[in-house]
């Protein structure tokens, strides 16, 4: 490990840290953790650049070298094309993660759940050109996100992906997607827009709920099948899809508390979608 220090005071400088020597063994001994987690080093003071060739795993089990690294405020990955997948919660509570580099040659497919859960300092994510299924959890409660540049091999969303990215504001959904889970973007209260594309078949219960803000310019295609509570105190769009009457009709939950559950605004939506389709035709 090659470490190196940029400009900037005592108190505020950042360390640069390359691995690229005995990684594997670095990667799965205490020894790295212990250090990166040393009271000494101040929050978001060492970026970390990971370069080996043969590279195909960076956490085992419970162990993991990075998860709940406050010290790090940046990891790039670019140097490990052969890397296949992120584990679970290998970078969650990394709170002052700022930055993630993958590259564009890297063989990832798959984000394990909870991965980058509350790394609450990052504020954009680009996804790594192979990857096809983003687990459980994986940037929940990422409350600084606000952009996600999605790849275009992407299948599958998972539950709770996003749920609570508070500042995210706009998706647009890659073309080979096909399943977004239950409650993947739910309270994402900042989010306006989203635009599904034509492959989509299913939405699970609750993928868009608590998200207030949503705008009635989305297009979603009659063949995608909606799970239940979509659209859940979604005020904006569930006010729009009544006005051009889609009503929906509060629903009384477990607890004996009324809530609208949004149900007019699938149909609503379904009705844009195929009177756009027939405008484009003509």
């Amino acid at each position: 490990m090659s470490p190196k220090s940029t400009t900037g005071s005592a108190a505020s400088s950042v360390q640069k840290w390359i691995i690229d020597s005995d990684v594997e063994n670095q990667l799965r001994s205490k020894a790295l953790r212990n250090r990166l987690h040393d009271d000494s080093l101040s929050n978001g003071s060492i970026e970390i650049k990971l370069r080996f060739h043969n590279l195909a795993a960076i956490g085992w089990g419970e162990f993991q070298p990075f998860s709940t690294c406050y010290s790090m405020l940046r990891i790039d990955l670019s140097g490990c094309p052969k890397l296949e997948s992120i584990p679970e919660m290998t970078f969650d509570r990394c709170h002052h993660l700022a930055s993630v580099v993958f590259g564009e040659h890297i063989n990832i497919t798959n984000l394990g759940e909870q991965a980058f859960a509350a790394c609450s300092a990052l504020t954009s994510i680009t996804l790594p050109n192979k990857l096809e299924v983003i687990e459980t959890g994986v940037f929940s409660s990422c409350t600084s996100l606000e952009l996600v540049v999605y790849n275009k091999h992407l299948k599958t969303i998972g539950e709770n992906a996003f749920h609570n990215c508070p500042t995210l504001t706009s998706i647009t959904l890659p073309n080979k997607l096909k399943i977004i889970e239950e409650m993947a973007f739910s309270k994402c209260t900042s989010l306006k827009r989203v635009v599904y594309n034509k492959k989509l078949k299913t939405i699970g219960e609750g993928a868009f709920q608590l998200c207030p803000k949503l705008e009635d310019d989305q297009l979603a295609p009659s063949s995608i099948s909606f799970g239940q509570f979509q659209f859940t105190v979604c005020d904006h769009l569930i006010e729009v899809a009544a006005a051009a009457g889609f009503p929906s009709t509060l629903v009384l939950s477990t607890t004996g508390v009324e809530f609208n559950a949004g149900a007019g605004v699938v149909p609503y939506l379904i009705h844009q979608f195929e009177r756009s389709e027939r405008k484009r035709m003509f």
